[in-house]
């Protein structure tokens, strides 16, 4: 829990309490699982990576592209090409 706060406030300023308070909705919704050890708990994903997005990408072909996945690909195509932009790094 910890780390996850570490990793987090390194990038924006976060409560530690907001951070304790999502680990705990997204141990509830079934994405992580925690141990209890010595004087605090360890979290873990609760399923795979290769799982979760799998499950995305088809919950996203489903709700955007009415589960067509040729939409998808035609959309991913003709999107302009950039060296930059959200969520990539140079």
């Amino acid at each position: 829990m910890r780390e996850a706060y570490k990793d987090l406030s390194g990038s924006r300023k976060i409560a530690y309490t907001t951070v304790l308070t999502m680990m705990g909705i997204l141990e509830q919704k079934g994405h992580l699982k925690k141990k209890a050890r010595e004087r605090a708990y360890v979290y873990r994903p609760a399923r795979p990576r290769e799982r979760v997005v799998s499950g995305m990408v088809a919950d996203l072909v489903e709700r955007l592209f009415s589960g067509s996945a040729k939409r998808l690909l035609v959309h991913a195509v003709d999107l302009p090409s950039t060296s930059s932009g959200p969520g990539r790094s140079r």
